[in-house]
């Protein structure tokens, strides 16, 4: 499963069977306007508390925050600042429409990544234990996980969203879907 620390975290994506995982991309007035990343998750290459500190980066990295959107009201952090590849290492490509419950500890989804990237998502869970990951959906992060098991079958679960949070992102969600 993911961890990241010991934060409360709301939007906590586990990944069903073994772990969990949005961005919004930084910059500054020397930057070139920022692309809006798409929809997936990324190896955390390093993480700082502000942009400097996580500066300069390669050609092929970006500078996203983790803004904590989707966390509870009263579990809110401080912004976090990522560095992580232009384009995401595992796709956030769905094999069908998520599912959403509803329970006493709020909202869960349930997505099921197609079976190619699900692979993807074996190989990087696999090769960066110890490592953390930001899904990004939307062009934002929704959440950031450490990597302590390789995840297998492509089935993720995003947990304890608040009501206006969850419904944002399953209407997200349902456009990365296929469509019938």
């Amino acid at each position: 499963m993911f961890a990241h620390g010991n934060r409360s975290l709301v939007a906590a994506m586990l990944l069903v069977g073994t772990g969990p995982f949005l961005l919004a991309v930084a910059g500054s007035a020397q930057d070139p306007p920022a692309q809006k990343l798409s929809s997936g998750i990324y190896k955390v290459l390093r993480e700082g508390t502000d942009e400097k500190a996580v500066k300069p980066t390669k050609d092929d990295e970006t500078v996203a925050v983790n803004k904590h959107r989707y966390l509870k009201e009263d579990a809110k952090e401080p912004p976090v600042y990522l560095v992580i590849h232009k384009q995401p290492d595992v796709p956030l490509v769905l094999a069908e429409a998520p599912d959403v419950v509803k329970d006493e500890k709020g909202l869960q989804i349930r997505l099921k990544l197609h079976a190619d990237h699900a692979k993807a998502m074996e190989q990087l869970t696999r090769d960066n234990k110890g490592g953390s990951v930001a899904v990004i959906i939307g062009g934002e992060v929704v959440t950031v996980h450490k990597i302590r098991d390789t995840i297998t079958g492509g089935a993720v679960q995003i947990t304890n969203c608040n009501e206006e949070a969850g419904a944002y992102l399953v209407k997200q969600l349902k456009e990365l879907s296929p469509k019938k």
